[in-house]
């Protein structure tokens, strides 16, 4: 099949996060399962090696914001409603990573026009907002444009729920979780003596928690390293580094997404306070670098990650727990070894991207067959 993937925003930093390495995964994937696939993203105009942070095929396209002060969420440009036409003509499935973005929307409407099947996949990016703006938007594009597609793909079936909120309870979804690539390399010998935040510097990923748990943890000797690209509060983090002095917690900056498993197997335990994460893909890049983690309670999830043996769960905003739980992994290697082993468990028969695929497959052959 010609299968073509369109994403709001591809970045050098990894700017719009986990959709990014997800849309780069799949893209992968099914391309070595033998179809032909291509992917359609917008870039920021000065980020002229954004493309080059994807492994798969990726037409970078450059984007302005509509409105002066906009965000992601109006990032659009002629050309790419060019490449968007262009793309999907070709196409006999199109895969659109949903959010109430410009991009997703305008790729939705084009499939209509020319009489394509399209699957969504949300990334927990689309939840009930009772903002009389964002209500109107849902009544009249989002929700329609979700119910026309020919299939949803939700994360977990919290997220199923949301959907089913937004655009109506006979709106159906297929619950289909976030993979990795299998690890072509092994880590061996000692742990490293980290903790690793590698994140937006956004304040739903709570940054400050982590720091204040570097912190608490006083002379353990265990190194706290924040690694992300700035989403609002890293003039925060920074300046509780600078009235820091026990020098624990260093920032090290963004990083290009193609780094980040070297990264991630350099350190010890990976830790993400964010508040209600629906799957986070740092967390399954973590999970297949064997890395042990900690989350919070409010990550979606927090349950399967725990029964697994893979993470500790702490409560919401607690990060004197945080600091508890880096310390209960790092200070007993035996501990640490059980939890690397069922990291890699976890990653190869729950979040493996080969049978991902196939199912994703199997799911575009439905909607590609059911087209007139």
């Amino acid at each position: 099949m010609k299968v073509t993937h369109v994403l709001t925003l591809v970045s050098s930093t990894g700017e719009y996060g986990g959709p990014q390495a997800v849309a780069d995964n799949l893209a992968g994937a099914l391309t070595a399962l033998g179809h032909q696939v291509e992917v359609i993203a917008g870039r920021r105009t000065l980020d002229v090696s954004a493309s080059a942070a994807m492994t798969s095929r990726v037409i970078a396209v450059p984007v302005r914001r509509l409105m002066p002060r906009g965000g992601v969420s109006e990032l659009f440009g002629w050309r790419m409603l060019t490449q968007i036409v262009g793309a999907v003509r070709r196409a006999d499935v199109v895969h659109i990573h949903f959010a109430r973005d410009a991009v997703p929307v305008v790729a939705a409407v084009v499939a209509l026009v020319v009489r394509r099947p399209y699957v969504v996949q949300t990334h927990g990016m689309v939840q009930p907002d009772r903002r009389p703006g964002v209500r109107f938007g849902d009544r009249f594009v989002f929700a329609p444009l979700l119910r026309r597609a020919s299939e949803r793909l939700v994360l977990t079936e919290t997220e199923r729920a949301s959907i089913q909120a937004v655009a109506g309870r006979e709106c159906s979804a297929v619950v289909l979780p976030n993979g990795n690539r299998r690890a072509v390399d092994e880590v061996e010998g000692e742990h490293a003596r980290e903790a690793l935040f590698l994140a937006r510097i956004h304040p739903r990923k709570r940054v400050m928690d982590f720091a204040r748990a570097a912190v608490l943890s006083g002379e353990s000797g265990i190194r706290f390293r924040v690694v992300g690209p700035d989403g609002g509060q890293l003039a925060e983090l920074l300046q509780f580094m600078q009235d820091d002095s026990s020098g624990s917690l260093v920032y090290e900056g963004a990083l290009a997404p193609r780094a980040v498993r070297a990264r991630l197997i350099r350190s010890g335990v990976f830790v993400l306070p964010s508040e209600a994460e629906p799957f986070p893909m740092a967390v399954v890049e973590a999970l297949q670098a064997g890395l042990p983690c900690v989350v919070t309670e409010s990550c979606a999830i927090a349950p399967m990650l725990s029964q697994s043996g893979a993470a500790l769960v702490v409560p919401d905003g607690r990060p004197d727990l945080l600091a508890g739980a880096v310390r209960q992994i790092l200070d007993a290697p035996g501990v640490w070894q059980n939890m690397r082993q069922a990291a890699l468990r976890l990653s190869e028969e729950e979040l493996n991207l080969e049978r991902i695929c196939v199912e994703l497959a199997e799911i575009y052959g439905t909607a590609v067959a059911s087209t007139p």
